[in-house]
């Protein structure tokens, strides 16, 4: 007898996006852009050519879509790496542009931090990934100096999964933040700071996505193999030039712990760097906040008790106390 065969337990694969949505404060006329520009039109899902690759985009164009209350346009899914090289030409001027929004020009600077990230760390290409994380950190600097940005707006505004490029964008932010509430302000530090963060998980390169994702438990083996990401990233980087003492110790010591009950060595108290310290306290913030695939983040909340829990033991008390005040007066 031929076994009945259960339909429902066949799901349907999800249909393919044919298109992503861009805002449209993003899109300059004076640039050029090779790109057909969509609009939605009638039913959700349903688009149509608002502006052809041939026809330069106009400045009137763009005061007839806000008029009409349009936010964004559309680009076909093949074409986001046009898009995002787009932007990273032009970053600067998104940036210096103060008649976009902070909140706005933050969310392109961390898209496109991200997407860097994203190709050098898949390309596994150490130098490109050293220089991308270099110009991205002096954005955010630039970016977080200029505008008036709170803990609640960057909170908000990133993505609050556990990708490591999607993580260590998070990291950069959280550590200017940090670095400037307990009073580092010259903008040459901030850099090495942010471009440090940047940089923290660069021992990660190389190592399987599907471990590092990985919901079950680990094996000895594997536990092994992820926590030696400080020490490979520390020998990748420890004889490049302009990388600072600082630098280096953000990438080799943000697991350690006060305590010495940390990883990669277990040093103690002083002998982990002010700014190893500093890296740490918004790693296991971002980390504990953001989804993975075996838990959801946690709300800030329990997450700046946990800090608390922590402080003086194996985090530094002053820097917790500083970034529970950031986040607690602003989320």
């Amino acid at each position: 007898m031929t076994s009945a065969v259960c339909l429902t337990s066949v799901k349907p694969p999800k249909p393919e996006r044919r298109y992503v949505s861009i805002p449209i404060a993003t899109l300059d006329p004076s640039s050029c852009y090779q790109l057909d520009l969509y609009e939605e039109h009638g039913t959700e899902g349903q688009y149509r050519l608002f502006r052809g690759r041939d026809f330069p985009l106009t400045e009137e164009d763009l005061k007839k879509l806000r008029v009409r209350g349009v936010k964004r346009l559309y680009i076909r899914t093949g074409e986001q790496q046009v898009y995002q090289s787009y932007l990273r030409e032009n970053l600067s001027t998104f940036i210096e542009n103060e008649s976009l929004p902070a909140t706005q020009r933050f969310q392109i600077l961390n898209q496109v931090t991200q997407d860097c990230l994203q190709e050098t760390f898949e390309r596994g290409d150490v130098s490109e990934t050293v220089e991308a994380s270099r110009d991205m950190g002096r954005h955010t600097v630039n970016l977080m100096n200029r505008a008036d940005l709170v803990a609640h707006d960057v909170f908000s505004m990133i993505k609050h999964d556990f990708h490591t490029f999607t993580h260590s964008a998070n990291v950069c932010s959280y550590s200017v933040m940090l670095a400037k509430g307990i009073g580092i302000v010259a903008e040459e530090q901030l850099e090495e700071i942010a471009t440090g963060a940047l940089l923290h998980d660069v021992g990660k390169i190389g190592i399987p996505y599907e471990l590092l994702t990985k919901p079950d438990r680990l094996s000895d083996e594997e536990r092994e193999l992820i926590q030696s990401h400080p020490t490979v990233g520390f020998a990748r980087l420890c004889r490049r030039e302009k990388l600072s003492w600082g630098q280096l110790m953000m990438v080799y010591q943000h697991h350690e712990r006060m305590d010495g009950k940390g990883y990669p060595v277990g040093v103690k108290g002083d002998e982990i760097h002010p700014w190893g310290q500093l890296c740490a306290i918004v790693d296991i913030f971002d980390a504990l906040t953001s989804d993975r695939p075996y838990h959801r983040g946690q709300h800030i909340t329990e997450v700046l008790a946990y800090l608390e829990r922590e402080s003086g033991r194996g985090l530094d008390s002053g820097m917790v106390k500083c970034w529970t005040s950031i986040m607690s007066q602003n989320c």
